[in-house]
């Protein structure tokens, strides 16, 4: 195989179970921040330093990008995960089924509690990184060129940027990523 250097095109984001088309990120593209998590066993042949072994328990990842085109829409619907704001949330992006205003999660002021489980409580969603030519604005697809696409199935929003004014806008994601219920953080290509 020759060394050769690799350009994936652009990076297509798609959110929620019906794959909602959320925009492009700008010319940085998309940072997949991996997480694996060890937990040391330390004991007395070691000493309480230098573990005997390590066992994994599993990965965590962290997705950021900073989106030049997006549909305000769909960005509005992961902001409202983001704050808890359930009555904002209905419509096809909704992943659980039922009013997420009937959740014992949520308060009486329709919002996200305070220890609400994201994952077990539906508010968890997947994200879709689509690389290169496939899809469109109208018809945005999950399926990938080079090594792609990335589906990761279980987010949830973490930090949100954006400033306002007269230049052209850019709104910088973080999503955080967790392993699905048969401990897979992502899957490349389905």
């Amino acid at each position: 195989m020759s060394v050769e250097f690799h350009v994936n095109g652009c990076a297509k984001i798609t959110v929620f179970s019906g794959r909602s088309y959320l925009g492009y990120c700008s010319e940085a593209g998309v940072t997949v921040d991996t997480d694996p998590k060890w937990l040391p066993i330390f004991t007395d042949a070691y000493g309480d330093q230098t573990p005997e072994d390590i066992q994994d328990m599993g990965m965590v990842a962290t997705i950021s990008f900073e989106l030049i085109k997006w549909d305000q829409t769909v960005l509005a619907k992961l902001q409202a995960r983001m704050t808890g704001a359930a009555g904002t949330m209905s419509g096809s992006c909704q992943t659980m089924a039922g009013d997420l205003g009937s959740s014992p999660n949520i308060d009486s002021a329709g919002s996200l509690m305070i220890g609400a489980l994201l994952k077990q409580g539906g508010w968890a969603f997947p994200l879709c990184i689509n690389r290169g030519g496939a899809g469109s604005e109208t018809n945005p697809s999950c399926e990938g060129t080079v090594e792609g696409p990335f589906l990761f199935a279980s987010c949830y929003v973490g930090p949100d940027s954006f400033a306002l004014g007269t230049r052209n806008t850019r709104h910088r994601l973080t999503i955080n990523a967790l392993p699905n219920a048969s401990g897979v953080l992502f899957s490349i290509g389905s």
